[in-house]
């Protein structure tokens, strides 16, 4: 068996022990939007929303988290890393922006994971761009 294989099977099984039927809601925005996320996942994840749902906050007792700070966009970026971490794509400005903001909230709540993947994916969206602007450069050299 390939050692991605074994990689991937180990990740696989780590996430689904980690699928339990026991939600919490985080609510985001200044409109307070509920997104139901399972527990021992996030709690996995991140120190600082473990912290708040295990210790002696209010969040330990209403199961809920809050990021009124946040933006739904970025937020739902977190979520599909949260259960898919291989989808990632930054193909505009303004998804640009959003991974931006994504790295500022992981760097927050205490997810270097997370914080490290938006980081090679911005620097590898910026090397795209620079070997877009050298090509572009060569082919105006070439032509005159």
């Amino acid at each position: 068996m390939c050692p991605f294989q074994t990689t991937h099977r180990y990740l696989l099984t780590r996430i689904l022990r980690l699928l339990t039927d026991q939600l919490v809601v985080l609510l985001v925005g200044p409109d307070r939007k509920p997104y139901h996320v399972h527990r021992d996942l996030i709690c996995d994840r991140s120190a600082h929303v473990r912290a708040a749902l295990q210790g002696q906050f209010q969040e330990a007792s209403t199961g809920q988290v809050e990021f009124p700070e946040d933006e739904q966009a970025t937020f739902e970026l977190f979520i599909r890393w949260l259960y898919d971490s291989t989808d990632r794509i930054c193909s505009t400005p303004e998804q640009l922006r959003h991974y931006i903001s994504l790295m500022c909230f992981a760097q927050r709540i205490l997810l270097p994971e997370l914080h490290n993947d938006c980081i090679d994916l911005i620097r590898q969206q910026f090397r795209l761009k620079a070997e877009q602007r050298q090509a572009k450069s060569t082919a105006i050299d070439t032509v005159s």
